[in-house]
């Protein structure tokens, strides 16, 4: 049986290894390339490295044991990392976890080939179990992480995670894709009034390109923050809420630099005429960008309807940008 040439081999490996797209690994060109390291020994020291370019976690063991391995002295193929994404857990979360994934950020400030994170998953329910005091359950008599604005949790351990997580991605100097789908990672340091102010944390990142941003308030202050870093040139907000305080015209107008702006859900396109606003007030900017919309009107259950937006914008992530559908076809496409 004739023998391929190691050239072309290698090409192989190379385009398992180069994703198009901006999501991390798929699990067949995952196993591909492991295959490959296991199957030939010619490609093993060729193709292992190759493994480590884009890192998937999705369980603390996995967590735990990629924070371990960046922290010995000889993980040479963990400095060739490019991109992490960080799932849900299907186990425990908790404080352990927190610490854990503000180390790992902290540990890849120091990798200077990275440059994307992409977070599906809340952080916010990090929380200790501990944190919560006997008298505050819900119905099910259970503590819910998932309200710790409510006061369940002491603003002491919001505080401290959150300053410990915006602190980590600010130092974070090469990064060029931030994706949060599912929780807020620039809020506030404390959920309490008066510190509550949504854009605090968000220093300049001189090489950031494309952000996916979760659940803002779409206000002057949010934009002219985003405004600040030279790089952005692609925005998904996801579930955004309208300041109807302040024309959508004036919000906008600091963003006329940006190639594409995705809008998924929620308050700022309720409705036709919140719609028709945002497309006129896109159409006013100097330099016009590609605005798409995502209606989810037709989706009734709240839960469907977070499910929707998180799998869209997966689907963006995994495509690179969103396709421009009539508002109808957009939600039917998310059922």
């Amino acid at each position: 049986m004739p023998r391929l040439p190691q050239e072309l081999l290698n090409l192989v490996v190379e385009a398992l290894a180069i994703p198009t797209r901006p999501e991390a690994y798929l699990n067949a060109e995952i196993k591909t390339l492991y295959n490959l390291c296991i199957t030939s020994k010619t490609l093993q020291h060729f193709a292992t490295p190759h493994l480590y370019l884009s890192i998937v976690l999705s369980t603390s063991h996995q967590l735990h044991s990629l924070v371990y391995s960046l922290r010995q002295t000889d993980g040479i193929e963990l400095k060739r990392i490019r991109s992490l994404c960080l799932r849900d857990f299907k186990d425990a979360l908790n404080e352990d976890n927190a610490a854990a994934m503000i180390q790992l950020l902290v540990l890849m400030s120091n990798q200077p080939s990275f440059s994307r994170l992409i977070i599906d998953r809340e952080l916010r329910t990090w929380i200790s179990r501990g944190d919560f005091s006997d008298d505050e359950e819900d119905e099910d008599g259970q503590a819910s992480p998932e309200d710790d604005h409510e006061g369940h949790v002491s603003d002491e351990v919001i505080a401290g995670q959150r300053a410990a997580l915006c602190a980590a991605l600010e130092a974070l100097p090469n990064l060029r894709d931030l994706h949060s789908i599912q929780d807020e990672v620039y809020v506030a340091k404390s959920w309490r009034e008066p510190e509550w102010n949504y854009n605090r944390g968000w220093t300049v990142h001189r090489n950031l390109e494309r952000v996916t941003i979760y659940n803002p308030i779409v206000d002057l202050d949010f934009t002219a923050a985003l405004a600040k870093h030279p790089s952005l040139r692609q925005v998904i907000m996801v579930r955004p809420d309208a300041d109807d305080e302040v024309s959508i015209e004036d919000i906008l107008k600091p963003l006329d630099r940006w190639r594409e702006l995705v809008i998924v859900g929620h308050d700022l396109v309720a409705s036709n005429e919140r719609v028709q606003a945002l497309g006129n007030a896109v159409a006013s900017l100097e330099h016009c960008c590609k605005v798409s919309f995502w209606n989810i009107d037709e989706i009734d259950e709240e839960q469907d309807v977070i499910r929707a937006i998180q799998l869209a914008v997966r689907d963006v992530l995994e495509r690179g940008q969103f396709d421009d559908l009539p508002l109808s076809e957009a939600g039917r496409r998310l059922q």
